[in-house]
């Protein structure tokens, strides 16, 4: 559990920065530069990924279940994470999804999160996706908080961009389905 621990913290943390302290985050590019912010954050971020796989796969080699997953819960979560993956592809360019959610990566995580928190009850998922899914929360809120005093370009309309989002969200989503969720995590979805 040690493991999943210091890998949510150092994660979790490394992508808190900009909400938690601005000013160090600004101090420490204007002393050492944007590059070696970057190496440092990616560096942090990666090794935090690294040991909350690593330590999310011990706790699930031994579980402890703290609930007992509610039948509906299933079909709940495929849902939820179609609109996941569509919010995650239209992250990457601009359009009206984008627009109108403002930080759609952000808000995919909550949705992912919030599904697998519907299909799984032990420690080691609670830790995982109960931790990620309140950092998500605070960092939504903290994010369109910060755009109100930035206010951005409002798309209004659905945009080419927003059908390729849909679309590639779509095929991740089937894809996952299929097989790559049982490659990747060796638990099979359907």
């Amino acid at each position: 559990m040690i493991f999943l621990v210091i890998g949510l913290v150092l994660f979790i943390g490394s992508h808190s920065i900009k909400m938690l302290a601005p000013d160090v985050r600004e101090r420490f590019i204007e002393a050492n530069g944007q590059n070696a912010y970057r190496g440092l954050y990616s560096l942090v971020a990666l090794v935090g990924f690294g040991l909350l796989i690593w330590g999310y796969g011990q706790m699930r080699a031994d579980p402890v279940v703290l609930y007992d997953p509610p039948e509906w819960g299933r079909h709940g979560a495929h849902s939820l994470m179609l609109i996941s993956f569509i919010l995650l592809a239209a992250s990457y360019s601009k359009g009206w999804i984008k627009s109108t959610v403002g930080h759609p990566m952000v808000l995919a995580t909550f949705v992912w999160a919030g599904a697998h928190l519907l299909v799984n009850g032990t420690l080691g998922d609670i830790l995982l996706f109960g931790w990620l899914f309140v950092w998500s929360v605070l960092n939504f809120l903290s994010s369109r908080s910060r755009d109100r005093n930035n206010p951005d370009i409002v798309i209004s309309g659905f945009t080419i961009n927003d059908g390729i989002a849909v679309l590639a969200g779509g095929a991740i989503y089937v894809a996952t389905l299929l097989w790559l969720h049982t490659w990747l995590i060796g638990v099979p979805v359907i």
